[in-house]
């Protein structure tokens, strides 16, 4: 989906308008809202991730852990916040 404000300018609606509206939908578990960039419509139906979708999560999921590591978390601190993010999207 387009941003909040890119969905202002298509539609021709109010900045706060659309940005109420977003965070409805979020609160309802129908979107993610990414801050400042995108925002990604949730389809608990879709198809099961392909050998490549895998492999690029992974290729991220490393890239955040090598940084967290770098920054000093310990292992049970990511654990910790991979967690609290999984049950906020309902991953887990």
């Amino acid at each position: 989906m387009p941003s909040i404000r890119a969905m202002a300018l298509q539609t021709k609606l109010n900045l706060h308008t659309v940005h109420k509206s977003y965070k409805e939908l979020q609160l309802k578990g129908l979107i993610i809202r990414k801050p400042h960039s995108k925002v990604f419509i949730i389809n608990p139906h879709s198809s099961p991730l392909n050998d490549s979708d895998l492999q690029q999560i992974s290729i991220e999921l490393e890239q955040v852990i090598v940084e967290a590591y770098v920054l000093g978390l310990e292992q049970h601190q990511l654990q910790q916040i991979f967690s609290d993010i999984s049950q906020k999207y309902s991953l887990s």
